[in-house]
């Protein structure tokens, strides 16, 4: 198998795994949205609950009802951390791929240029390019952090 070959099957794989991963990462997105919502329902019909003239609310220990209303209230930070958590453990393991991308595409010039098959000029507009690509990666994680 040739390095071009396999340079092209190594960026199908990871084509295919990170859109498997954005997959799993938008039904996690969901979840978590489907938690919130849940947990802001659950505080409202609470409330309602325990706003109706029908009700005793002397029946109701307001200390209990309080820790409730804080455990949906703690689910819905925790959901929205998770969310944000995602993200960020998501964009640094796309960032790491393109670095290793990267330095497999430099290692995939010099092996093409150690086997003849592409010349001197030809290696060093390919190094550029790749130095371009690089340049914008680092700017991007400058412009984040």
């Amino acid at each position: 198998m040739n390095n071009q070959h396999r340079i092209r099957k190594i960026r199908r794989i990871i084509t295919m795994w990170l859109v498997n991963r954005n997959a799993n990462s938008e039904l996690a997105n969901q979840l978590s949205t489907a938690h919130i919502e849940q947990a802001k329902a659950a505080i409202k019909a609470l409330s309602e609950y325990f706003n109706r003239d029908d009700i005793e609310n002397e029946r109701f220990d307001s200390q209990s009802v309080y820790h409730l209303v804080i455990h949906y209230r703690n689910q819905i930070e925790e959901s929205k951390n998770r969310m944000s958590t995602d993200r960020n453990r998501l964009h640094s393991q796309v960032q790491g791929l393109r670095i290793k991308a990267l330095a497999s595409e430099r290692e995939g010039v010099q092996v093409l240029l150690e086997q003849g098959k592409i010349e001197w000029r030809m290696a060093a507009r390919l190094r550029q390019y790749i130095n371009y690509s690089e340049t914008v990666l680092i700017m991007d994680y400058q412009d984040e952090n």
